[in-house]
């Protein structure tokens, strides 16, 4: 019977509502592994009897390495002839076809009948930028009593491309016991991207083992990466990638990206123009290499830059550093360092006498084009005058430069 409550405590009308048991189960099942308890390490040719305490309508085993391979038994013997570690899993179902979704697992490790060894190695990868070198960790574990020296060797299928070397083993052999060498591949400026695949052989006396990993060749992104906001636009460069040929320039409208690439440049500079002012645009930029043995490749993204495109609306900043002196009678020489605002068009000077002048409101002279010099030759001898120059663009002129006075000859 189901009722509610109020607040107050009051049941609403009651219903009956039977329930009726489902033709399946929507919970699966969940296996076990009884046997063996554990991860177990056996001798090739040994069995071992697998079994599971779980009660269910389908029993799946698989066994990797085993005899048989697989089973629908509950419990099986299984005999494990050749050397290897496996892994042994059980797949349970119950009478609607549910299935575990986690199957139990065993690892099972069968020694060899004479000694022997292992050898691995690793990481599975390691990436290196074109000048660069990495290093490999090779392990050597014996088997069955093993206590020979293994010596250690590095190819690749089709033999090393140019400028891939190996730089050896460190130490070259690895003596009884088991123990470690660490491998060095090294690459030149002019490796070009590619993933190489490298076979490492242990061989001791007629007994030899291989294994595997992978040396991926792979260009620096760009670092240094500077944005720098204009009218309308940003100018955007970054320092060269060793072995770049060409770059991906990539552009956002949100931190972070995503990004669209928007220029590829074979330089280390572009310009994009024709945005919208008062907008920050975010910017990246990869380093890509073309042909090679893997028809070539393209480097991770730089770091973000960002600038905000603004239009031209103020005065040009002042010129800077400025400097008078006569040098012939009757005139005196000016020299300064141009306003750093694009677009000046002209410069003016002002004048006024060092003894008790006053600038005048308005330029004595306008320079145009701009320069970064004027000679003033309608001055008396003997007299000293004193100078400002300011910087003249589409929108106005700039605040007065440093004073600077001088005396005519």
């Amino acid at each position: 019977m189901l009722f509610l409550l109020d607040s107050a405590g009051v049941p609403s009308k009651a219903w009956f509502i039977q329930l009726t048991p489902n033709s399946y189960s929507s919970v699966p099942p969940s296996g076990t592994i009884s046997a063996p308890s554990k991860d177990m390490t056996i001798p090739a040719g040994s069995a071992i009897n697998f079994g599971s305490g779980t009660t269910a309508s389908e029993y799946s085993w698989v066994f990797p390495g085993g005899t048989p391979a697989t089973s629908t038994a509950q419990n099986q013997n299984v005999t494990f002839g050749v050397s290897g570690t496996y892994t042994i899993s059980l797949t349970i179902s119950d009478a609607t076809g549910n299935s575990d979704p986690s199957p139990p697992t065993r690892t099972i490790t069968v020694l060899p009948t004479s000694p022997d060894f292992s050898i691995t190695v690793g990481p599975a990868a390691q990436e290196v930028v074109p000048g660069g070198s990495t290093t490999y960790t090779v392990t050597v574990t014996p088997l069955s009593g093993f206590t020979g020296t293994v010596n250690l060797s590095v190819g690749s299928e089709s033999g090393f491309p140019t400028g891939i070397t190996s730089g050896g083993f460190s130490p070259a052999s690895i003596s009884t016991g088991g123990s470690s060498s660490t491998l060095t591949m090294k690459t030149t400026t002019s490796t070009v991207p590619y993933a190489l695949s490298l076979t490492i052989t242990g061989t001791s006396g007629t007994i030899s083992h291989t294994a595997s990993t992978t040396l991926l060749v792979n260009l620096a992104p760009p670092t240094g990466l500077t944005a720098t906001a204009g009218d309308a636009q940003v100018s955007l460069s970054w320092p060269a990638s060793v072995g770049a040929n060409g770059y991906h320039v990539k552009r956002a409208t949100i931190d972070g990206g995503p990004y669209e690439t928007f220029a590829c440049p074979s330089g280390t500079s572009v310009v994009d123009s024709g945005l919208i002012n008062g907008t920050t645009y975010y910017y990246t930029v990869s380093a890509a290499y073309t042909g090679g043995p893997d028809a070539g490749g393209e480097s991770a993204n730089s770091v973000q830059a960002s600038a905000t495109p603004q239009g031209v609306t103020a005065p040009p900043a002042p010129p800077t550093g400025l400097n008078t002196r006569s040098n012939k009678p009757g005139t005196i020489d000016l020299q300064w360092v141009q306003s750093p605002t694009p677009g000046v068009t002209s410069n003016g000077v002002y004048r006024r006498l060092m003894n008790g002048g006053i600038y005048p409101p308005t330029p004595t002279y306008t320079i145009t084009p701009a320069n970064t010099s004027f000679r003033d030759s309608h001055v008396s001898r003997g007299v000293s005058y004193c100078y400002k120059v300011t910087a003249i663009n589409a929108n106005g002129q700039s605040v007065p430069s440093n004073e600077s006075c001088a005396s005519t000859k």
